[in-house]
């Protein structure tokens, strides 16, 4: 059953009924979306061709030594052909280009890591610790001397022109200098909004330059006076409307039907340093073309690790895999999340099989005959392509949007539902506060409403009696147990436990 702007009535709840606010016919397992990164460029080797001719069967002679740190300066050529020294998990090894063969060259001092290494041809070699400590030789390797620098690992080591060498910790990122050739250090200026990990480091006529995650704004610092203070910019120039990031995304449609502009629940990790963390240069393609149209997208929610976004999909064919592209690393771009866009503008109904969700105790939250109470919900709940924080819940078992101090209705109509904006789960003259023995176990023992918040779903529970006016009293002569669950999607889940002698109306209005 499918509806816009009309209410509509349901007699026999027998079965749970799913009311799916932002995509059309999600029937759930329908539906599979798979995220696999892949960024747009590759890397090029700067290796020499000596070095690149003997370069696989060096990696297998340094077997004993683990592997090669990936990304960091940690291998020098050594001044005429001494060797070629490496960085490992194990410390220093020298290749012997003569003799061919691997030397550890750690002096019995270095019992770490190295992150880095710099020489020059004066003899004097640096090697940057997993520590924090710098370690210094002048003999090739034979003896080190242990410096303390920082707390974290040194990832690049570099001199200036006028003759200061600056080394570059990881994390916290931090600039340390030293003007007496690595004999001691002294810490540079911090780095203004610093984000969790530095990379590399280079010195370029008067300017040190530093290479970070990215910090919301930009991943270089540059410094003109030798460290004291940092401006910040963009890594390299991005052309606007251009990314430098783009990933395949596959959807699965399992189903037996051809679907259009379909809605499919996508959610993306925050990829540190390529990204917004906002997640606002976020797009959406049909083809691996960045000028193809973007595709419609709503940005339900989104922390530190990852975005739950929902795309609308012209079309996935019946039991086919239908790929789209997912672009990101604009940082000119702002988000463009549209929910009218994305979602459909009114509810399809479903009748489907769901698992009754048991209350988590027998705490009411609202008690009483025919009383209300409102409730701030813990997102912003989309009905009938508005949001709202909160809403009006009644022991009559409805729901309206937004809070406010309405008059509780004890007599359902469909015309009342059709001019408020409001979801009726099981609406009719029921009590919170009236028990009733029913036959069997249908019995109203612990009467009211229960209420329990979650971060993507709020579950609202009628245990309720039905009660007539008898000789100036209210009596139970029925009752009925039913539950709604309404997600931070705008999808509503609306399950009956049991109703005897129990008539009430189920719908749902935009008003």
């Amino acid at each position: 059953m499918c509806w816009s702007d009309r209410a509509f009535t349901l007699f026999e709840v027998l079965l749970a009924i799913v009311i799916v606010g932002c995509l059309a016919g999600a029937i759930a397992g329908m539906l599979v979306a798979a995220l696999e990164t892949e960024d747009i460029g590759r890397v090029e080797s700067d290796l020499g061709a000596e070095f690149a001719v003997g370069f696989s069967r060096l990696i297998r002679d340094l077997r004993g030594a683990a592997r090669l740190y990936e990304c960091t300066p940690t291998s020098v050529g050594l001044t005429r052909w001494a060797g070629l020294m490496v960085g490992t998990p194990k410390g220093v090894f020298l290749f012997d280009w003569r003799n061919h063969r691997w030397l550890e060259r750690n002096g019995g001092v270095i019992r770490t890591a190295i992150r880095s290494i710099f020489s020059e041809e004066t003899g004097l070699i640096l090697a940057g610790g997993a520590d924090g400590c710098i370690y210094r030789t002048t003999d090739c390797g034979r003896s080190w001397q242990r410096i303390r620098v920082g707390s974290g690992a040194i990832v690049d080591i570099a001199r200036a022109p006028d003759g200061t060498l600056f080394c570059l910790q990881e994390s916290p990122p931090a600039v340390y200098r030293s003007r007496d050739d690595g004999a001691t250090w002294v810490s540079c200026a911090p780095l203004p909004d610093a984000p969790p990990n530095a990379h590399a480091l280079i010195c370029r006529k008067d300017s040190v330059i530093v290479g970070t995650d990215w910090n919301r704004y930009g991943n270089i610092y540059y410094s003109d006076d030798g460290g004291a203070s940092w401006r910040v910019a963009s890594a390299v120039y991005v052309p606007p409307n251009t990314w430098m990031y783009c990933c395949p995304v596959d959807i699965q449609n399992n189903s037996s039907q051809n679907l259009t502009d379909y809605q499919v629940r996508i959610e993306v990790p925050f990829a540190q340093g390529k990204m917004r963390p906002d997640f606002g240069d976020i797009r959406f393609k049909r083809r691996l073309r960045p000028t193809d149209p973007d595709l419609p997208y709503w940005l339900e929610y989104y922390d530190s690790k990852r975005a739950i976004f929902w795309v609308k999909v012209p079309r996935l064919r019946a039991r086919r895999r239908t790929r789209i592209w997912l672009f990101y690393g604009n940082p000119d771009l702002t988000s463009a999340s549209s929910f009218t866009a994305t979602m459909e503008a009114a509810y399809s109904v479903y009748k489907v099989s769901y698992n009754w969700v048991d209350r988590a105790d027998n705490n009411a939250w609202l008690t009483g005959l025919f009383v209300y109470r409102n409730l701030t919900l813990p997102f912003r709940f989309p009905f009938y392509g508005a949001f709202y924080g909160d809403c009006h819940i009644t022991t009559t078992g409805y729901i309206r949007f937004p809070a406010g101090n309405y008059a509780v209705d004890e007599t359902p109509s469909v015309g009342e539902l059709a001019r408020r904006r409001m979801f009726a789960a099981y609406w009719g003259c029921f009590s919170g506060r009236h028990t009733y023995n029913g036959p069997g176990n249908r019995d109203i023992r612990y009467p009211g409403v229960y209420v329990y918040l979650y971060s993507d779903r709020v579950h609202i529970e009628w245990e309720v009696a039905r009660v007539i006016r008898l000789f100036g009293r209210w009596i139970a002569i029925g009752g009925t147990i039913h539950q709604a669950l309404l997600y931070r999607n705008g999808d509503i889940v609306f399950q009956m436990k049991f109703r005897y002698r129990a008539w009430g109306l189920a719908g749902i209005s935009k008003g």
